[in-house]
């Protein structure tokens, strides 16, 4: 029996934002902070406090080491966010294939439905151009009209071919 989950998240690494948002955006940009307690999460534009990494990055975790807050990016597990490392997890799990989404999206003024796209396809792209196909990486918002985040799906799924859509 072959088992599929149907809803895992890869989550951002601390530097994706500062990375691949137009140096015109960076400022207004997510940020990557410390919280007070230790912990350290992502500040997200127009949020009124930051949001802690937490149940977002306990895969591979038993359920008595859950935390929903405190957790410094030096514990996350690699699976959490390296395609090649949730491969291995998925085999320890049992698990064959795999949809995932998108952990963050935020909204910034300008360009935001662009700007909660950049950076999820190209850390995964490269494996799921490589047989056998585990993932399928999904959106949250859908891919209509035209204009900068429709340029980047299709820039994305050229690279990935038809059997990712």
């Amino acid at each position: 029996m072959k088992i599929i989950s149907a809803d895992d998240h890869l989550s951002e690494t601390p530097d994706l934002w500062a990375k691949r948002l137009p140096k015109s955006l960076r400022d207004t940009g997510p940020k990557f902070v410390t919280l007070d307690g230790g912990g350290q999460g992502w500040m997200i534009p127009g949020a009124d406090a930051p949001r802690p990494l937490g149940l977002d990055v306990m895969a591979g975790r038993k359920y008595d080491e859950y935390k929903s807050s405190g957790v410094r990016w030096e514990e996350v597990r690699p699976g959490c966010y390296d395609p090649e490392a949730r491969l291995k997890d998925m085999d320890l799990g049992g698990v064959w294939a795999t949809v995932l989404y998108p952990e963050r999206r935020p909204r910034l003024r300008r360009r935001p439905r662009l700007l909660g796209r950049l950076g999820d396809g190209d850390r995964v792209s490269a494996r799921l151009q490589r047989p056998p196909l585990r993932f399928l990486l999904r959106e949250h918002e859908p891919a209509v009209g035209s204009g900068p985040l429709a340029d980047e799906q299709r820039r994305e799924r050229r690279g990935r071919g038809r059997a990712h859509r």
